[in-house]
């Protein structure tokens, strides 16, 4: 495991060859234009697709978050590139890791029908994430193409105000019914496709879906199997409302030593 002194060595070393292709790139170009006229057009034609083949495999050597800080450090020029190569579905894991001058550029940069297609590849929690960087008319056609639960759930979220809790909240959970035994929690554990982000436990909800208490994963392997959740689940719980101001809700996380935490409307923090 790399030390924090390592960490920017190694990711320079992993874009170096991305940064060397685009150079070779600029170079390639500026020698063509050159040429004679009856000569340049075949000959920049076949070296740009040359190098444009040799960027993308360097490309599909980084995963997204290194794509997005190449992005973030790239001139104007040399981003749209590296943009316009992005298969649809990576572009939108990407899009999430930028910051908003430059991701406002891209969504500038981007056609209409390209910009949907990226959207679409994202979920309702991704899409919350961005939703104040696009076109309001591209915006509403990705709700739109939502089912609609997760259509209601964006409304719902783009409705709060920017800083808010609410402005910050995620489904992305595990939540678990307080009749249940440990061993139907574990199972749903397991069953998940993968788990969430930052989850360090189980949210448990009772009748009306009403949040009554939460289980931390650690303690699923400290209670006998046939244990019921309701009788081992923390009812003690640090809750926040959506119109929380997201700063004072993120000193409690710090002051409570918080991964993760309900809101009193059972989305998550």
């Amino acid at each position: 495991m790399s030390t924090p002194e390592e960490r920017p060595k190694k990711l320079a070393r992993r874009l170096a060859p991305v940064l060397e292709q685009l150079q070779r790139q600029s170079v390639v170009e500026s020698v063509t234009h050159r040429q004679q006229q009856n000569r340049s057009d075949l000959i920049e034609n076949l070296v740009q697709r040359q190098q444009q083949a040799a960027l993308v495999r360097e490309l599909n050597r980084l995963n997204k978050a290194d794509i997005g800080h190449l992005l973030n450090m790239l001139p104007a020029d040399k981003r749209h590139t590296v943009w316009q190569e992005l298969p649809d579905e990576t572009a939108g894991d990407v899009l999430l890791e930028l910051n908003d001058a430059v991701a406002e550029d891209l969504i500038e940069l981007t056609d209409e029908a390209r910009l949907l297609s990226i959207l679409g590849a994202l979920d309702s929690d991704e899409l919350t994430e961005i939703d104040n960087l696009l076109p309001p008319a591209v915006l509403q056609q990705a709700i739109d193409a939502l089912e609609t639960n997760e259509r209601n759930w964006v409304k719902q979220t783009i409705a709060y105000p920017e800083g808010s809790v609410g402005d910050n909240m995620s489904r992305d959970s595990l939540v678990i019914h307080e009749s249940l035994t440990i061993r139907d929690a574990i199972e749903r554990v397991r069953s998940a496709p993968e788990l969430p982000p930052q989850t360090d436990k189980l949210f448990v909800t009772g009748h009306h879906h009403q949040l009554v208490g939460v289980v931390p994963l650690i303690e699923l392997m400290r209670y006998p199997e046939d244990t019921l959740v309701r009788d081992c689940m923390d009812t003690d719980v640090v809750a926040f409302s959506p119109g929380d101001d997201a700063v004072d809700a993120g000193q409690a996380f710090e002051r409570y030593d918080l991964i993760s935490a309900p809101n009193r409307w059972n989305y998550f923090f």
